[in-house]
């Protein structure tokens, strides 16, 4: 059984030293940011991800939210920029094209974006849920094909 995440402030703010100033980003600040990664991703048992992988991801959501902070404290809203002009200095923000929200809302940050890569590279290739393990392959148990041919049934 995988021990769940906790927030390590020291390992924190060695990987995200731009959250390291102790009065922008208290450790209370950083922790309340980390408990609510949690409610995206559990810090428990997870079958998919190793602890280190679970630990970067949940340390990203947590550059993420704080990013989100600085962003709003300035009083600018997240946007993706989509475009820009060198020569006449143009540059324009509109509603990104993505799937669905959630990514839109990922790609508002660097981290965020971090994040986003690393949950499409570890999700690559999906899982089985049920039925053989055999199935998942192309041959069966002991190195038989599936068929007719053997008395079993197609896949």
């Amino acid at each position: 059984m995988q021990t769940p995440v906790t927030f390590n402030y020291n390992s924190f703010i060695a990987a995200f030293p731009a959250f390291s100033d102790p009065i922008a980003f208290p450790e209370a600040t950083l922790q309340g940011y980390f408990n609510l990664a949690t409610a995206f991703m559990n810090p428990g048992q997870n079958p998919f991800l190793s602890l280190a992988q679970l630990t970067q991801c949940l340390n990203l959501y947590t550059a993420h939210f704080a990013q989100l902070s600085v962003i709003s404290a300035d009083g600018d809203t997240p946007a993706v920029t989509l475009n820009a002009t060198i020569d006449k200095v143009q540059v324009g923000n509109q509603e990104v094209p993505l799937e669905n929200q959630f990514q839109y809302w990922l790609q508002s940050t660097s981290y965020g974006q971090m994040l986003l890569a690393l949950l499409q590279v570890l999700s690559v290739g999906g899982w089985l849920v049920g039925g053989w393990p055999e199935r998942a392959a192309i041959r069966q148990a002991f190195g038989v094909f599936p068929g007719p041919f053997l008395g079993l049934n197609p896949m």
